[in-house]
């Protein structure tokens, strides 16, 4: 009995791409796909502070805080106050600011330039002092922004009069591809074992498989029979035990794959559909 195994039917659906591994009584040949993406550059913003005193003009009981991006180093008398979030729209933050007088520390997260936030720590004879441990900024134009500041002013009523800045660069969104190559597997017979190298080509992503017949220690039975198994041989390339995948960010390589026909293998097709899906890093 002769059983032929190969690489079948792939198309490209945005992020993803599908293919079967199929068993068929005669040859077919296939063309590798391409998938690509873009991915938005993400950046830290680092720990930033700043402090702001007690003042007994104020209208508003309450200290509010706003995150703010600047086109240069912010002075806090607005002598050189250039903000630069509405000009940047698609640019967006994620950042957690702390405040604290001494006796209360409160805490949020903010993704919106601008926006005050009311710490409900009362502003009359208080100093606040506010913080930033966590944060990113999230780009997905084809522009990089250097010498930028990030960070927070904390006032009442409008009225910002100090806060903290840090400075950042914001690089462009970057692009990410991958290859899935033709594997022809060859000819077996029934009772024979094979290995075999997949090619693949990657850029600034990785490539994770998925699917129905791949069993939870990574080994896949096709057409979901125990008579066709298809596994990796290197642990590195399996995760979470029903996924095969290749490394972070590689530029390309192979995945080594051990392929087993039992001795009571039937002719006729075994077709599992496996998603390959590009994650962008």
């Amino acid at each position: 009995m002769v059983i032929i195994l190969m690489l079948k039917n792939i198309k490209l659906q945005s992020m993803s791409v599908f293919f079967a591994l199929t068993v068929l009584g005669l040859s077919f040949t296939t063309s590798a796909q391409e998938m690509s993406a873009l991915s938005p550059s993400v950046v830290n913003t680092g720990y930033i502070s700043g402090y702001r005193a007690p003042s007994h003009k104020l209208s508003k009981p309450h200290f509010q805080v706003q995150i703010l991006l600047w086109k240069s180093q912010p002075q806090w008398d607005h002598s050189n106050w250039f903000v630069a979030d509405e000009a940047l729209p698609v640019v967006v933050a994620d950042i957690e600011v702390n405040c604290g007088n001494g006796t209360v520390t409160v805490s949020t997260r903010m993704s919106i330039w601008r926006m005050d936030w009311d710490t409900g720590i009362s502003s009359t004879n208080s100093t606040l002092t506010c913080w930033i441990t966590r944060g990113s900024i999230t780009n997905p134009s084809i522009n990089e922004y250097n010498g930028y500041y990030v960070g927070f002013v904390i006032g009442v009523d409008g009225n910002y009069e100090a806060g903290g800045a840090g400075p950042i660069n914001i690089p462009a969104r970057k692009e990410c591809s991958a290859g899935i190559n033709d594997l022809p597997l060859g000819t077996l017979l029934s009772g024979d074992s094979k290995s075999i190298q997949w090619p693949y080509t990657t850029k600034n992503g990785s490539i994770e498989l998925s699917g129905s017949h791949i069993r939870s220690e990574g080994t896949l039975e096709l057409g979901g029979k125990s008579s066709v198994l298809v596994r990796p041989t290197s642990n590195k390339n399996i995760k979470e035990g029903n996924h095969w995948v290749t490394p972070e960010i590689s530029q390309g390589g192979e995945i080594p794959l051990s392929v087993n026909v039992s001795p009571g293998a039937t002719g006729g097709v075994y077709q599992s559909v496996l998603t390959a899906r590009l994650s962008c890093q």
